[in-house]
């Protein structure tokens, strides 16, 4: 007997595997999906490991497998348990990450009354159950959950279960419909050859000219005797014309029974032009189906030859039984790139500095003795670190080997997808979440099947089943959205590749101009061969000009103290119309939605606050609604404050949409686009409003941090950072990082092209090192200063966090229950005796209250926080994020 190990998706599983034995007539492998029976459930589960015993002594067997083929590679399977144990997660749902979409189904449970019941049986049901079987009998066959919703009853599943034993409702399970499956479609295509088509089409369609002639002497041959003409004409709806031709043509005769004219068949061959007359089947469709097909260019789905023909589907399988046509069921392919072309492009001369880069990496891809498999590409903002990428997937692909590239962001896919496509055509791949659900699941699909020697995508795209991995490139490395923060596993995109490139032997690119602290550590450590390009490409390719634009610092306070009160420096003003003068393009940066932050009363100070959440409500204008930025809360802004009612209702702070108004009252000739979260709901959103920026239909792109990552538009002379401190100022020890590797980022797309770009940041903080730093573009001064507050507090590197966040619907029960934790730490710290460990808390977390639940938090620093983490008990309500991003 064969026994598998297997990860069961259910909540009350994690983190353990279930052993199940494997019945004889299946084949199962590691990595396969399996249906198997949890308790009185059915549910899905993907096989961890195969053995020879178990370590029970009773197992039950595997129910189903759901493919023949394992969905997930050995290593794969060694990466999800890894997740599951670095991030303290469920194993299920680590490996979730790498099955196709639309993969997880449920067993739907179905419940109807049985009829012809006995009386006595009914006589002695309870009220409760009389009513829920009366209830089966008049609503026929019912899903369990819509039961549910239709009786709202505490005991509604007790009751189903007791009338189950009496006999009296028959319960069935079965599978829950595939959300997502192969798309289909039916094409038609000539069963004939060309020149037979033509003449049989010009027959039929020449023959059915005379309808009405083909129903007169059709009638006339089914009547056998002369009849009276008035009543073939009735019969045929038909003119005197009709049978004056009938009788030109030698078929018919007319002829004189005592008064009355008669019409009589007298020729031999009336069969024969009957058929020339009406067609043989009698139907001109036939002809207009085989002239279409045979005009075409391209096979033609049915719909599209019943639109064109005005054929129904009945004659098209007719004419396939007949042989005429064929009717072929194909898969069609949803793939999200073929509305676009790409022009095919030759790869450029390196600079030095790059082919310095490029000599040690290649020796990697080789699989030199000692050469390392992690680099860390540090280069300014246009130093060319895309065209390092492409030089590495073309030696990689070369190599027989494949490979990923992550970006940061869905805005940043459509322009890497163009560089990419036009150096490797038809052989890349793009996953992301704005796809449709049959767009992922084909390019899943295709994936698996080795059709893509490049995929990119945002950070699921790590987790897709690329065969023969070679290399993974990880763009803008440093960016916090690579940290999954809304589900778990919450997993780092970076870490995780690390990792997966370990166990498959790839080699891995960490790219950025503002590299993660913690990565330029390790690679100053020695952990990672780190590789520097300091100069932009442009002064090498294109002749002198300045490598970096030039960037000013606006004081905020000094235009306030000279009654400025625009949200423009006079500076900036003047800037942006020196750049619309000289057909310019400009780039408005501002890291926050909406048009108003906050909404106070000036009389007694109330806030506008969400009622589920403990933040204030954002105004936007557009929408004309205060909008809570986590629940997605609105409503309409107040007219009178609802705790004192004053009507001094005061729209403070700024967002993205308050910029643009602002922009087009001050600059009405400029053309304005937006980008942020708010425009970019649509499936091409993104890459529709870079496109337009890119053709110069704009003059001015306001956005969030979507405009500062990536961008090579070589129009953009001018950036104007409208507040630099929106992250600042930020309760967590990354804030200094994140402003500086903004403003760094944001200023890096000015000046990319010919002409020389200008930078203006303006702040209420001039003298903070990370505004300074980032002002001159110096990442080894911010380093260096930004790695002893790291130090002197014992934050990361130095150490590594968990933050622990409970909670509920009680706030004295969060409290409570976080205190608990909190002192279980303590106790699991000092048994282990781990001085170097910290226990931080119990506090309320940054948002105290989020979609109506009370949280508080609790976090550990410490060397190796699974050390302790691993030991204790996290039981429901809590959230462990290992290495979290964010608050919290």
């Amino acid at each position: 007997m064969k026994y598998a190990q297997i990860a069961v998706n259910a909540p009350t599983a994690w983190p353990r595997s279930f052993t199940y034995a494997i019945p004889s007539n299946f084949h199962v492998f590691i990595g396969s999906a399996v249906w198997v029976p949890f308790g009185k459930r059915l549910l899905q589960g993907i096989v961890l490991n195969l053995t020879d015993q178990s370590p029970v002594e009773e197992t039950k067997p595997i129910a189903e497998v759901i493919d023949s083929h394992p969905f997930l590679s050995e290593a794969q399977v060694e990466l999800a348990g890894w997740i599951s144990r670095h991030y303290l997660s469920p194993l299920f749902e680590s490996a979730a990450l790498m099955l196709p979409p639309g993969f997880e189904r449920r067993v739907l449970t179905f419940i109807e009354a049985l009829p012809n019941t006995s009386a006595e049986a009914i006589d002695v049901l309870t009220p409760m159950q009389k009513k829920i079987y009366d209830f089966l009998l008049t609503s026929g066959r019912l899903d369990v959950r819509e039961l549910k919703k239709q009786v709202p009853q505490k005991q509604i599943e007790i009751t189903v279960n007791q009338l189950t034993r009496k006999g009296l409702i028959l319960k069935t399970t079965e599978l829950e419909r595939a959300r997502i499956s192969p798309k289909f479609k039916d094409y038609v295509t000539l069963s004939i050859d060309s020149q037979k088509a033509y003449e049989e089409a010009s027959r039929l369609l020449a023959a059915r000219k005379a309808p009405k002639q083909a129903d007169l002497l059709k009638f006339l041959m089914e009547a056998g005797e002369p009849v009276p003409i008035a009543r073939a004409k009735q019969n045929a709806k038909c003119s005197d014309g009709v049978i004056k031709a009938l009788v030109d043509d030698g078929l018919i005769q007319k002829a004189k029974i005592g008064k009355t004219t008669t019409l009589k068949v007298i020729s031999e061959r009336a069969s024969e032009a009957l058929n020339n007359l009406r067609g043989e089947k009698g139907d001109k469709q036939w002809g207009e189906v085989l002239l279409l097909l045979n005009k075409s260019t391209k096979p033609l789905t049915t719909s599209e030859v019943r639109a064109k023909s005005g054929a129904p589907l009945t004659v098209i399988q007719e004419m396939e039984e007949k042989g005429w046509v064929s009717i072929e069921h194909i898969r069609l392919t949803r793939d999200p790139l073929t509305h676009r072309t790409f022009s095919a492009a030759s790869p450029p001369k390196l600079t030095p500095d790059q082919e310095s880069a490029w000599s040690q990496i290649s020796r990697s891809l080789q699989k030199e003795p000692g050469a390392p498999s992690v680099f860390l590409l540090h280069g300014i903002t246009g130093s060319g670190k895309t065209e390092i990428y492409l030089r590495a997937l073309e030696q990689t692909i070369a190599l027989g080997k494949k490979a990923i590239v992550l970006v940061p962001e869905i805005a940043l896919t459509p322009q890497t997808v163009d560089r990419f496509a036009s150096r490797f055509p038809d052989r890349v791949a793009v996953i992301h979440s704005k796809l449709s659900p049959g767009e992922q699941f084909d390019e899943w699909q295709r994936i698996r099947e080795g059709e893509f020697d490049v995929v990119i995508g945002s950070r699921s795209a790590l987790f897709v089943p690329q065969p023969d991995l070679g290399l993974i490139v990880i763009d803008e490395e440093h960016e916090w959205t690579y940290k999954q923060h809304d589900k778990t596993p919450l997993y780092h995109a970076r870490d995780a590749a690390l990792k997966l490139a370990e166990l498959v032997g790839a080699v891995v690119i960490l790219g950025s101009a503002t590299p993660d602290l913690e990565s330029y550590h390790r690679a100053k450590k020695g952990d990672y061969r780190l590789l520097e390009l300091p100069n932009r490409v442009g002064e090498f390719h294109k002749g002198a000009f300045p490598s970096l634009p030039q960037v000013e610092i606006i004081d905020l306070r000094q235009e306030l103290k000279s009654r400025n009160r625009s949200i423009f420096s006079r500076k900036l003003t003047r800037a942006i119309n020196s750049a619309l003068d000289l057909h310019e393009q400009v780039i408005l940066f501002l890291n926050r939605r909406g048009t108003a932050s906050f909404v106070q009363c000036r009389d007694c100070g109330h806030v506008m606050r969400c009622r589920r959440c403990e933040i204030t409500l954002t105004h936007h204008e557009s929408e004309n609604s205060l909008i809570c930025h986590q629940c997605n809360y609105r409503i309409p802004p107040p007219t009178t404050c609802p705790e004192c009612w004053s009507r001094r209702i005061k729209f403070l702070g700024i967002g993205t949409q308050k910029v643009e108004e602002e922009t087009a009252k001050a600059f009405p000739r400029a053309r304005l686009l937006r980008w942020d979260r708010d425009v970019t709901q649509g499936k091409y959103s993104h890459e529709e409003i870079l496109k337009k920026f890119q053709d110069h239909q704009a003059d001015i792109l306001i956005g969030t941090q979507m405009v500062a990552k990536g961008l090579d538009i070589p129009l953009v002379t001018l950036v104007g950072v409208v507040n630099a401190d929106v992250s600042l100022h930020l309760p967590h020890f990354s804030a200094g990082e994140r402003t500086f590797q903004l403003l760094s980022q944001v200023a890096g797309r000015a000046g990319r092209g010919r002409r020389a770009g200008q930078v203006i940041i303006q702040t209420y903080s001039p003298g903070h090192y990370a505004i300074l730093a980032a002002a001159r573009q110096d990442y080894n001064a911010f380093y260096e200063q930004e790695i002893i507050f790291r130090q002197q507090y014992g934050n990361p590197p130095f150490n590594r966090l968990a933050s622990l966040v409970y909670a509920h619907t009680n706030a004295k029960r969060c409290q409570e229950e976080a205190e608990k934790m909190a002192n279980s730490l303590r106790e699991e710290r000092d048994s282990q005796g781990l001085a170097n460990a910290a226990i931080l808390g119990p506090v309320p977390a940054y948002i105290q209250r989020l979609r109506g639940r009370y949280r508080w938090q609790v976090m550990v620093r410490s060397p190796d926080p699974l050390a302790i983490l691993s030991r204790i008990t996290i039981g429901q309500g809590w959230t462990a994020d290992i290495d979290p991003a964010g608050m919290g």
